[in-house]
């Protein structure tokens, strides 16, 4: 196995989870990546999910005494033999 620097691979995992936020544009633009990837400059932190999901007003909370037996369903998948 080769040898790699760890700093290097670290920044690199940074710039890749840059590029999958959630959000369009909080992601880098393809001139950005470039210039992070051959560069030094510091690199901006990820937007935290959680507070995303917070800012866009998500309603993550379920009211659980409204559910009934009657909303519930179950789906089967049937594959041959």
């Amino acid at each position: 196995m080769g040898s790699y620097d760890q700093s290097q691979l670290i920044r690199a995992i940074k710039i890749g989870l840059l590029c999958v936020q959630p959000r369009p544009e909080d992601r880098p633009t393809m001139s950005m990546v470039v210039l992070m990837l051959t560069s030094d400059i510091e690199l901006p932190q990820p937007k935290d999910p959680s507070l995303d999901l917070y800012e866009n007003n998500f309603n993550m909370n379920l009211d659980l005494d409204n559910i009934s037996q009657n909303s519930l369903s179950t789906s089967s998948v049937l594959a041959p033999r």
